[in-house]
């Protein structure tokens, strides 16, 4: 029996958009960071520090808006098991959890699912 080679951290990310955005609940985006040094402009959402992979989440709220939907948003991490988060990561995923978004890292489409779920 052979062993099956370590999944990249593109094939994570594919398979996560695939499996979150067969939600009706859900939509994500990749989210592709980084510096042009020809154009000298950082492109992305956040320069190097936002996530792989965002979105929006409908929530309804319980009380001074019951009945509305809104969106909630959600930022994914996505590493491969062995792949580390760096600081800037780590920094932006706890303001989007201070603001009262949903963010984490993820290194298999279950762990997207608890981020998205709030689990």
């Amino acid at each position: 029996m052979s062993k099956s080679a370590p999944k990249s951290e593109s094939k994570i990310q594919r398979e996560i958009l695939i499996d979150i955005g067969s939600r009706s609940t859900c939509r994500m985006f990749r989210n592709p960071a980084g510096f042009d040094r020809e154009k000298k402009v950082y492109y992305g959402l956040s320069r190097r520090d936002s996530s792989d992979l965002i979105g929006l989440k409908s929530r309804i709220i319980q009380e001074e808006d019951v009945g509305k939907i809104v969106a909630q948003f959600v930022a994914i991490e996505v590493k491969t098991a062995r792949g580390a988060i760096r600081p800037e990561q780590r920094d932006f995923i706890a303001m989007v959890r201070k603001l009262g978004g949903r963010a984490g890292v993820a290194r298999s489409i279950e762990e997207a699912r608890g981020i998205v779920d709030g689990k």
